[in-house]
């Protein structure tokens, strides 16, 4: 998810339902559950699933990944459920992170392969919704806003190319699509790269929301978001983001009808520490610093997320300039 990294990863949901409907937290590793006890946070137990469990694996050629048969995936997908003991349940939220050889990100770079590529994509999601009809399916990576929330002509080529991919069937099994809202900066960033957040929450949002079905119904959100810094150009990478900025970034998410859940991509235990590790040094655009284990529960207790996220709330924006065109296509 973070860059080209494949390892185990962490992340809480915070389901935010309609009026009067219960409301889930899960926590989620990547292709195995946690063995925390996590019951005192009202959390539940989910799992994101890596590409290379529906045979979207790092290494692979588009040509090579495009050739698995409907049989090949299936048994190596129903391998990696039984391996990571997942039970179909309505309860259960699983994330699919197909990230290599192609991010969906990447579309509109794809020319004349981009079809085959989105009907690659919609045959691994029917097949795991095949296999865990009743659990809830996010696909992860729609869209990437631009950092500073400009509508650059990169991002609307990104827009238009998922947008269609949706037109073309891609979401129609899923129940959620993952807009990806890590914090990029920090207060070691300049004023330019920091000013711009709350402009990239809602570029993200308001875009992902233009995303439709091949009935042309809309799809159901899940932003991601970390407690973390996530960007390799910032002085702060890595750093936790404050809670005072990441209760402000939920209060945003939760003006928007589109948002059914909140994800936090928490990497694996301890992250980005390595096991046992106390400290660790990196060298980045900030220097060479040390970054400190972060007391997850606290944390999450400190932003108290679900209170934030409470109940439906309704926003009605009208549709970005930019984007008009290609929606009123």
């Amino acid at each position: 998810m973070q860059r080209s990294l494949i390892v185990l990863l962490t992340a809480v949901i915070v389901s935010i339902p309609a009026a009067g409907a219960e409301r889930k937290v899960y926590f989620l590793l990547q292709n195995q559950f946690s063995a925390a006890d996590v019951a005192s946070l009202q959390i539940e137990k989910g799992v994101s699933i890596s590409g290379s469990s529906l045979c979207w694996k790092k290494g692979d050629s588009v040509e090579k990944a495009l050739s698995y048969t409907a049989t090949d995936i299936e048994a190596v997908f129903a391998s990696a459920v039984k391996s990571i003991g997942i039970v179909d349940h309505p309860g259960t939220c699983i994330v699919l992170d197909l990230e290599h050889p192609v991010h969906p990100k990447e579309f509109h770079g794809l020319g004349g392969t981009m079809n085959a590529v989105v009907a690659a994509f919609a045959n691994r999601i029917r097949i795991a919704r095949k296999q865990l009809p009743r659990s809830k399916l996010a696909l992860y990576g729609i869209l990437n806003p631009q950092p500073q929330g400009e509508y650059t002509e990169e991002f609307i080529r990104q827009f238009a190319a998922l947008r269609s991919a949706g037109k073309l069937g891609m979401y129609d099994d899923i129940d959620y699509i993952v807009p990806v809202l890590y914090t990029r900066f920090g207060s070691n960033d300049s004023e330019r790269q920091r000013s711009g957040w709350e402009h990239y929450i809602r570029m993200g949002l308001e875009a992902s929301s233009l995303m439709v079905c091949s009935d042309g119904n809309p799809v159901p959100l899940a932003p991601i978001l970390s407690s973390r810094v996530l960007n390799g150009g910032s002085r702060n990478e890595y750093d936790p983001v404050p809670a005072d900025a990441m209760k402000k970034i939920l209060a945003i998410l939760a003006e928007y009808e589109s948002v059914h859940a909140v994800l936090f991509w928490e990497g694996w235990d301890g992250y980005p520490l390595k096991p046992g590790e106390a400290s660790m040094e990196i060298k980045g655009a900030g220097g060479t610093r040390t970054i400190y284990p972060l007391d997850m529960e606290k944390y999450f207790r400190s932003i108290s997320p679900a209170d934030i996220m409470t109940g439906a709330r309704s926003r009605h924006h009208d549709i970005p300039a930019p984007l008009k065109i290609i929606v009123e296509q």
